[in-house]
């Protein structure tokens, strides 16, 4: 009875759960993870360049001119203020091992997928098969 109560309490409550994060549109929430991860320590320079990549590619999705994409940082800034707020220092830890490394993953995911790009006009034939060694 108990974990059916329980199961019921987290359906109505996970919209209520949701952080600050999920609520933004594509380049707002870029901007977001970039101060999470300048807060936790993270920034370097693979983050910086798949973040630029990422964020560039979310502005143009978004398709926003320059004073709409200040107005998504500005957001973003003021988002990242309240959930600091909220969370406080001693929540960094939590918030620097969930959003800061999805984060720091995605960002470098981003860079890689643009430094170890696949020439273009290379046969699948071409390419060295994958081999493991044993």
């Amino acid at each position: 009875m108990i974990l059916r109560l329980t199961g019921l309490l987290l359906l109505i409550t996970a919209p209520a759960l949701a952080g600050p994060r999920d609520t933004l549109p594509p380049y707002a929430r870029c901007a977001y993870d970039q101060e999470v991860l300048h807060y936790c320590g993270l920034w370097n320079d693979g983050l910086a360049a798949g973040a630029a990549l990422a964020c560039a590619e979310a502005r143009a999705a978004d398709g926003l001119d320059e004073q709409q994409a200040s107005a998504a940082r500005i957001t973003a800034a003021v988002a990242f203020d309240r959930e600091w707020q909220n969370r406080s220092i001693s929540g960094k830890r939590l918030w620097c091992l969930s959003e800061g490394r999805a984060a720091a993953l995605a960002f470098y995911d981003r860079w890689l997928q643009d430094r170890f790009k696949e020439p273009a006009g290379l046969a699948k034939e071409t390419r060295p098969a994958d081999t493991v060694r044993e």
